[in-house]
C-alpha cells in the first residue's frame, strides 16, 4: 500500500506516466484525491469541480496562466510546480504577500500583478532575473529597491498608480527596457540612469511632483546611442525644463 504522500509525488511530479500512475493507486486504495487539490480551485475559481488526471496533466504544461479576478485569500505554494510557465496573471485578486515557491517559476517572462495589495516589489519577484515584463500597478508599494536594477532582461516595467515618491537611480545596466511607467505616483526626481537606456522608447512620467529635469539628465539622452521617443509630463509642477528639451516635441509631452 503506497502511503498519501508517494501518490502526491507521483501527481506532482509533472510526468504524464506518473500521475496516471497516482489516480490509479488512489483508486485502488479509496483513497480520494481532490481535497489535495484544493490550491488548485483556489487559482482557478472552481467550484466542487473534479479534477481529473488528463487535466492535472494539461495544467503542468501550461505556458500561461490568467487567474480569477476574484479574492485569493494566499497564494498557494504549489504555483511552483508549474515551470514551464512563461506568462502569469493574477489581477484584482487581493493578494498581499507572495510565496517563495514563485522563485520556482524560472521560465516566466511576463509577470501581471497589477490591481493588487502589494506593498514591496519582493524578493519572490526579484529572483526571477528572466522576466521582460513586470506589471504592478495599482498596488500599495512606496518603496523601489535598488535591487530593482538586477532585472536586467526587463523590456516593460510598470510600477504606476502606487505611492513612490522617488525612483533609484539603478537602471544603467536594464539596456533592454524599452517602455517604463511611472505615473500617479508622487515622484520629485527623475533618475539620470534612465536617460542612459539605449532601447527606451517611451517613458510615463504623469501626474507626480517632477518639478524639474535636470540639464545632465537632457544631455544624457540625446548622446549617441539613445533612442526614447517620448517622455509624457502630464500634470507635473514643472518649474524648469532644458531647452534642448523643449524644443524636441518628438521627446517631451505635457509640458506646456
Amino acid at each position: 500500500m503506497e502511503s498519501i504522500e508517494k501518490i502526491l509525488s507521483l501527481v506532482y511530479s509533472g510526468q504524464p506516466s506518473n500521475i496516471h500512475l497516482g489516480f490509479k493507486l488512489a483508486a485502488s486504495q479509496n483513497i480520494d484525491l481532490q481535497p489535495y487539490f484544493e490550491w488548485i480551485r483556489i487559482l482557478w475559481d472552481l467550484e466542487d469541480e473534479v479534477c481529473e488526471a488528463h487535466e492535472i496533466c494539461e495544467m503542468f504544461e501550461m505556458k500561461a496562466f490568467f487567474g480569477p479576478a476574484s479574492p485569493i485569500p494566499k497564494l498557494p505554494s504549489e504555483i511552483g510546480l508549474l515551470t514551464k510557465l512563461e506568462e502569469l496573471e493574477l489581477c484584482s485578486c487581493s493578494i498581499e504577500n507572495l510565496c517563495p515557491e514563485l522563485e520556482k517559476l524560472t521560465s516566466l517572462k511576463i509577470l501581471d500583478l497589477c490591481e493588487n495589495k502589494l506593498t514591496e516589489v519582493s524578493p519572490e519577484i526579484l529572483a526571477l532575473k528572466q522576466l521582460e515584463s513586470l506589471v504592478l500597478f495599482r498596488n500599495n508599494i512606496h518603496h523601489l529597491t535598488k535591487e530593482v536594477g538586477s532585472l536586467t532582461n526587463l523590456v516593460r516595467l510598470d510600477v504606476s498608480e502606487n505611492h513612490l515618491t522617488s525612483i533609484p537611480d539603478v537602471f544603467e545596466h536594464m539596456h533592454k527596457l524599452e517602455h517604463a511607467q511611472f505615473e500617479k505616483n508622487k515622484i520629485e526626481e527623475v533618475p539620470l540612469s534612465l536617460a542612459k537606456l539605449p532601447n527606451l522608447h517611451f517613458l510615463n512620467l504623469e501626474d507626480n511632483n517632477i518639478k524639474r529635469i535636470s540639464d545632465e539628465f537632457a544631455k544624457t539622452l540625446f548622446a549617441e546611442g539613445n533612442s526614447i521617443i517620448e517622455i509624457s509630463m502630464y500634470n507635473n509642477p514643472i518649474e524648469y525644463i532644458p531647452e534642448i528639451l523643449l524644443a524636441n516635441s518628438l521627446v517631451l509631452t505635457g509640458t506646456s
